[in-house]
């Protein structure tokens, strides 16, 4: 068809030449319309044959090309005709790439693929078929869902630590279908349980080998995080044991230090009181070393009392003597008129020494 206008075209225009030559007074010029009709018309067929061509092999290539060729044509309704012709070409080629994607993320489910089948599908136009495609894009992504969920908890059961707790948690969350769901969260809440028990006798374990008090509130939390009662039981009769002990210790240290305090005012202070304060202190000490120390030490205090009450006493009795002395001689005076000394000798009133005759005389002993 092409070719036979062609040669008719190129007949007319021959035609016309040659009168011209012949008669160059009786031919116009052709006009321009007729030039333009010509042109219009191949790029039809041109446009024609690239919308043929994509309807007969459906590649984004020739579809490009028809495009493109159908593009340069003016507004008519033949051209609004070859559009619809390419967009149907063009959702063909949409759906057949879209089920492509789909399929090829069934065979190899990750999230590459489902990223590229997602972005595909959006591109269907017809509801059907993008419902289909849709559902067998959500089947595969849960089913990667649950992969990724699956492979999340079994890393944690075999590296059972805190840090990875969250991402099996947050895996096992995307996943939908609720026995998949429950198996999961069984087998993680079983790590987790693990690790509060281990964290737990840990710091247990470091408040024996290190008893303050400091130690004891972390103890404690991580012993309430268990959920078994056996274990919880065992761990808390380990923690009152140290608890006890800490006790113990801090009784026995305020007891030194009143030991101290006591026997250190006994030393000051020295008299019988303070030394039954301090004895009854020292006595409530335990430690037998520091207790023999302190003993000591009350009884040198002890035996400085004594030699102190000693000579108070001896002192006393001599006071006691000399007193009794002078109320003997006190008495002899009064009846005959002589005293005796402290060495025993007799003086007469004068104060002079008498002698032996008169005293005799006198009825006194010598």
């Amino acid at each position: 068809m092409k070719k036979s206008k062609s040669l008719i075209l190129t007949s007319l225009l021959l035609g016309a030449f040659g009168v011209q030559l012949s008669h160059p007074q009786l031919v116009t010029p052709l006009p321009n319309s007729i030039v333009y009709a010509t042109t219009n018309n191949e790029s039809e067929n041109t446009a024609e044959i690239a919308v043929k061509t994509l309807e007969d092999s459906q590649t984004r290539n020739n579809l490009a090309k028809a495009k493109e060729t159908v593009a340069t044509l003016d507004s008519s309704s033949n051209k609004e005709k070859l559009e619809d012709r390419i967009t149907a070409v063009e959702q063909a080629i949409t759906i057949k790439e879209a089920k492509e994607a789909v399929k090829r993320l069934e065979d190899k489910q990750n999230r590459n693929n489902l990223t590229s089948a997602q972005t595909a599908s959006d591109q269907v136009k017809d509801a059907g078929t993008y419902l289909d495609l849709t559902n067998r894009i959500n089947k595969v992504s849960q089913a990667i869902t649950i992969k990724e969920a699956q492979t999340a908890v079994k890393y944690l059961e075999d590296h059972q630590t805190r840090d990875n707790i969250a991402p099996a948690q947050e895996a096992t969350n995307r996943v939908s279908d609720s026995g998949t769901v429950a198996n999961l969260e069984n087998r993680i809440n079983a790590v987790q349980n693990a690790i509060n028990i281990r964290e737990a006798q840990t710091a247990v374990k470091r408040l024996e080998d290190h008893q303050t008090r400091d130690n004891i509130a972390p103890a404690q939390e991580a012993t309430n995080r268990v959920s078994d009662s056996g274990t919880i039981a065992n761990l808390e009769n380990r923690i009152n044991a140290v608890q006890n002990a800490i006790s113990i210790r801090e009784a026995e240290a305020q007891a030194e230090a009143n030991a101290e305090i006591a026997v250190k005012h006994l030393e000051d202070n020295q008299n019988r009181e303070n030394q039954a304060n301090a004895q009854a202190v020292v006595n409530s000490v335990n430690d037998a070393n520091k207790k023999a120390a302190w003993q000591h030490r009350i009884n040198l205090v002890d035996a400085a009392i004594s030699t102190k009450e000693e000579q108070v006493a001896q002192a006393a009795a001599a006071q006691a003597a000399q007193e009794a002395q002078a109320a003997s001689r006190a008495q002899v005076r009064s009846s005959s008129g002589y005293s005796r000394d402290y060495r025993g000798r007799w003086h007469r009133s004068n104060g002079q020494y008498a002698s032996k005759a008169e005293i005799a005389a006198a009825g006194l002993p010598w």
